[in-house]
């Protein structure tokens, strides 16, 4: 192999892999990079059985050639480099990065034992521009579980059906769901869960453009610009039936400024715990009263005025309580500037949605009192 490359696009390369690596003491091969010479580039993956990516950065090709070397000291090495040009070239599965002072040489080894990518098969397609994908994740990822004893809760649902995705995640106390419009080569109605390693990665990946989603049984992938592509297994597992937990009407709709409905939230929560952590609503005709206390510390109570209150027969008073984390994790991934909060009883779930975008829900279910 030799070939001669931009250090920046050589470590922008690197950043879109490296984070995959596996340190492994049975399979030592998944610590490493595979990286292989392309049609003007240089081809770079890296997997770690469950997670594959792989990219592609420009670069002049003299002579062909593909080595595996130590991900972490190559990433190491080539960001510790002077903004230059550097010339890599091969020799007995030694990688040699030579620069303008001076040259690094790091043992590689053969490609024969790297795992191969799947490659999946398009019968199952759909393309979304990656600013849509990219907000609907950042607006439903932060609801997923990190029990290990739920499985299936520990990705996000995504539901194709016609022209419309939907993502769906919970972790059994709270739900998001939000949904865009797409270009679909699917037949029927599909549900995927993804896991959320995989959805994590994925959202620092997605930049501008569309990207093409094709999934089968157990694996799906995610191609980027170019030809840089994320590859995933599925979570095969049953997902619950997320549309029961969407309450069909609501007796109570009040409006609320997002980030002055933070600052309430987050001063009320001081006074939780891990033990307790339950922030009391108290919804009158035209303030919300928070209040919450610690047995043997103190006690908080806050007034926040309903100033752009929404019109509702009878103006039911509804007293309810909430885990303060769950609505600021809604308030602080959501935008818009205000917010509305439906409500019906006090062991009713509720519903909370941004002004103006009625394609994203969001489910809180109460504490007992």
């Amino acid at each position: 192999m030799k070939v001669n490359c931009l250090k920046k696009d050589l470590v922008k390369g690197i950043n879109m892999v490296d984070d995959i690596i596996l340190i492994s003491n049975t399979l030592p091969i998944l610590s490493n990079l595979l990286i292989e010479t392309s049609e003007n580039s240089l081809h770079m993956i890296t997997t770690n059985l469950e997670v594959g990516m792989e990219c592609y950065i420009p670069a002049q090709v003299i002579e062909q050639g593909k080595i595996t070397v130590p991900a972490h000291k190559i990433s190491e090495a080539v960001k510790s480099l002077p903004d230059v040009e550097i010339n890599i070239n091969t020799e007995n599965n030694t990688f040699i990065i030579n620069y303008k002072k001076g040259f690094f040489r790091i043992n590689g080894s053969g490609v024969e034992d790297f795992p191969e990518l799947p490659q999946i098969e398009k019968s199952n397609t759909f393309s979304i521009k990656q600013t849509d994908l990219k907000r609907m994740i950042k607006k439903t990822s932060f609801a997923v579980s990190y029990d290990d004893a739920r499985p299936a809760l520990s990705g996000v649902l995504f539901v194709v059906v016609e022209d419309i995705l939907r993502l769906i995640a919970t972790d059994g106390r709270r739900m998001a769901c939000i949904e865009s419009t797409i270009k679909n080569s699917c037949r029927g109605k599909k549900e995927i869960i993804i896991p959320i390693k995989t959805i994590n990665k994925l959202s620092k990946i997605l930049d501008k453009g569309e990207v093409e989603v094709s999934f089968g049984e157990n694996e799906i992938s995610f191609q980027i610009k170019n030809k840089d592509r994320l590859v995933s297994r599925l979570i095969n597992k049953q997902f619950p039936d997320y549309q029961k937990a969407i309450p069909p009407d609501f007796k109570r709709r009040v409006r609320l400024k997002n980030k002055e409905f933070f600052d309430n939230l987050k001063r009320v929560a001081v006074l939780t715990s891990e033990e307790s952590a339950a922030v009391g609503f108290d919804v009158l005709a035209d303030k919300i009263i928070l209040k919450a206390n610690i047995p043997g510390i103190g006690e908080v109570k806050e007034e926040v005025d309903l100033k752009h209150k929404e019109p509702c027969p009878d103006v039911p008073l509804v007293n309810i309580i909430f885990e303060p984390r769950y609505i600021m994790d809604f308030l602080k991934n959501e935008e818009s500037a205000d917010v509305f909060l439906d409500l019906n009883g006090p062991l009713d779930s509720g519903v909370m949605k941004p002004d103006g975008d009625e394609k994203y829900t969001y489910v809180i279910m109460p504490i007992r009192p």
